[in-house]
């Protein structure tokens, strides 16, 4: 039995990092997309350039994984098998091109947008945890 007729670690090893990418686009497009929708484009903007700086490493990582794990299964698997492979390789990577040549180049013009006049007090940034909110006691800057 020749190793390119059971492919299945490459094939283990191409699903998840297909299937975690898969997950992080539709939560974006289901939830993200619409909460966007229902702030304040001050606090879009805010949020979404937070969002970027951190999503980038994230989602960039699993396309380079998705890429390279399905390579690696269209390599080891024959037939139909390996066109699907390669297909979804081709499109992780049109994935990842239209992100850094679209996507980037966006959301480095969001981050130079002016954001609206803040009152004095208020501190442009904090850390996370450093003041807890609730519904019943906003927190005080």
């Amino acid at each position: 039995m020749r190793i390119a007729e059971r492919p299945l670690l490459a094939r283990v090893f191409a699903l998840i990092p297909a299937g975690l990418l898969a997950g992080a686009f539709g939560y974006g497009a289901v939830n993200v997309v619409y909460a966007f929708r229902r702030v304040p484009l001050d606090v879009r903007f805010t949020f979404h350039t937070t969002l970027m700086s951190v999503n980038g490493v994230v989602m960039q990582s699993l396309m380079g994984l998705t890429i390279l794990s399905t390579l690696v299964l269209a390599a080891r698997s024959t037939g139909r098998a390996r066109l699907l492979a390669g297909g979804a390789s081709v499109l992780a990577f049109a994935a990842f091109l239209i992100t850094r040549l679209g996507n980037v180049p966006i959301n480095q013009k969001i981050k130079v947008w002016p954001s609206p006049a803040r009152p004095p007090t208020t501190p442009k940034s904090s850390a996370a945890g450093k003041h807890s909110t609730s519904p019943a006691r906003p927190a005080r800057y």
